[in-house]
C-alpha cells in the first residue's frame, strides 16, 4: 500500500469518526432543544418568553428565531416526556438510539410502565437494524404468531453484482441440505 493511500485511509477514518461525534452531539442538540421547548408549552410558558402578539403554541413556533415545525416540536417533546420525565432516561442514553426507532418506540412506551420492556425496546433499537426492530416489535406485539418461512438459493453474479433466484430447488431440499428444523 503507497503511502498516500495510507495517508487517505486515515483521513477517511478521522472523517467518520468526526461524523460520529458530530451526530450524536446533533442528537443531544436535539434532545436539548426537546428539554427547551417542554419546558416552554408546559404552563404556557412561551408567551411569558414573547409577551403579547403570540397567543398560540404555533404562533410561537413559527416566529422568524425560532421557526420550527409542529410536528418536529411535538415528536421532540413527546421524547423528552416519555423518555426523560416519565422513564428516567438520560439524554445520552436517548441519543444512542436512531431517530426512526423512536418514532415506534414513543407510542409504546407511553403505554408501558415496565422499565425492562423499555430497556429492552432502547437496546434492540439501538442495536438492530430497522427492519429487523420492526420484526422485533410484531413479534412482541404477536406473541402467538408462528412464522412461515420459504428458503430459496439466490445466486450473484461477481462481475455485475445482479442477483437472481435459482429455479428448480425445493423448498424441502434447502431444508434438508441445511439441517433446518421441519418446524420452519
Amino acid at each position: 500500500m503507497s503511502k498516500s493511500l495510507v495517508v487517505q485511509a486515515e483521513e477517511a477514518h478521522r472523517l467518520y469518526t468526526t461524523l460520529g461525534r458530530l451526530a450524536t452531539t446533533d442528537k443531544l442538540n436535539e434532545l436539548a432543544l426537546a428539554e427547551v421547548l417542554y419546558t416552554l408549552k408546559k404552563n404556557n410558558n412561551f408567551k411569558k418568553a414573547v409577551g403579547e402578539g403570540v397567543d398560540s403554541w404555533t404562533q410561537f413556533l413559527a416566529l422568524p428565531e425560532i421557526n420550527i415545525s409542529w410536528k418536529r416540536a411535538n415528536f421532540l417533546m413527546q421524547v423528552y416526556d416519555i423518555l426523560v420525565v416519565k422513564h428516567g432516561y438520560s439524554e445520552e442514553r436517548i441519543s444512542r438510539v436512531p431517530t426512526r426507532a423512536l418514532v415506534l418506540i414513543i407510542p409504546l412506551a407511553r403505554k408501558i410502565d415496565d422499565k425492562d420492556v423499555i430497556d429492552s425496546l432502547l437496546d434492540n433499537a439501538e442495536h438492530l437494524s430497522q427492519q429487523d426492530f420492526k420484526l422485533f416489535l410484531f413479534e412482541l406485539k404477536n406473541p402467538d404468531t408462528i412464522k412461515t418461512y420459504e428458503y430459496q438459493i439466490i445466486q450473484k453474479c461477481i462481475e455485475t453484482g445482479t442477483i437472481r433466484k435459482v429455479k428448480g430447488v425445493r423448498h424441502e431440499e434447502i431444508k434438508e441440505a441445511f439441517g433446518l428444523p421441519d418446524s420452519i
